[in-house]
């Protein structure tokens, strides 16, 4: 199973195609073993290496693979607003949708295996799809762009690109607080320094606690 990739299939995209299959080949596998991709969303940097060039022609990138995505979301992508249409590029997803590998969540279909669980969230974009992992004693929380760094715990602290910002407030309380009251680590997908933490609450607010560089 993979979580989100990165950029976007033009020149970068060779060498991020590299990256993740020496990742791959580095653990043991190749893509060909990978059976499920969980996008948060379907924004360029978050769904780039879905998908790979092979005689000049787009293909999704794990061809035994079911991707994951809530609904609303492609849909949404699809036919985005004039402010975010520049996030969505289709060249990372349609060619999946060609081939009928999506599997779309939706709300009322959250869990996705026994440790496995989706947490949906509308501020950055709508119908993001968070993903907690929990073995009913340790759970790790991967924030997408919730909280895309640590720096960006404090309620305050909510990203410009955000079309819901309001609502982004809002769901980082509600994460928050089960963060620290159940003992989650928040995984950080754009922090180049911070790849986990745990979260303190404060008189001053929320903050992140022990951080961690690396598993």
């Amino acid at each position: 199973m993979l979580p989100d990739k990165f950029e976007s299939p033009n020149t970068i995209l060779k060498c991020l195609q590299t990256m993740i299959l020496d990742a791959l080949k580095n653990s043991g596998a190749n893509p060909d073993d990978i059976t499920d991709v969980l996008l948060t969303h379907l924004h360029f940097d978050h769904t780039g290496g879905s998908t790979v060039y092979e005689n000049g022609k787009l293909l999704p990138a794990f061809k035994n693979a079911k991707y994951y995505v809530q609904e609303k979301n492609f849909k949404w992508g699809m036919n985005p607003s004039g402010r975010d249409k520049g996030s969505y590029i289709k060249d990372n997803f349609e060619p999946i949708a060609k081939e009928n590998l999506f599997s779309f969540n939706n709300e009322d279909n959250l869990i996705f295996d026994d440790e496995i669980e989706l947490y949906p969230v509308h501020g950055h974009t709508y119908s993001q799809q968070l993903i907690k992992i929990s073995d009913g004693s340790t759970t790790l929380f991967y924030c997408g762009d919730l909280f895309p760094t640590a720096s960006h715990i404090p309620l305050p602290y909510i990203m410009g690109y955000d079309l819901q910002p309001l609502i982004t407030l809002h769901e980082k309380e509600a994460v928050l607080k089960k963060a620290v009251d159940e003992s989650w680590y928040l995984f950080f997908e754009h922090d180049p320094v911070t790849a986990f933490a745990k979260v303190e609450a404060t008189p001053k607010g929320f903050k992140a606690g022990e951080k961690f560089a690396s598993f």
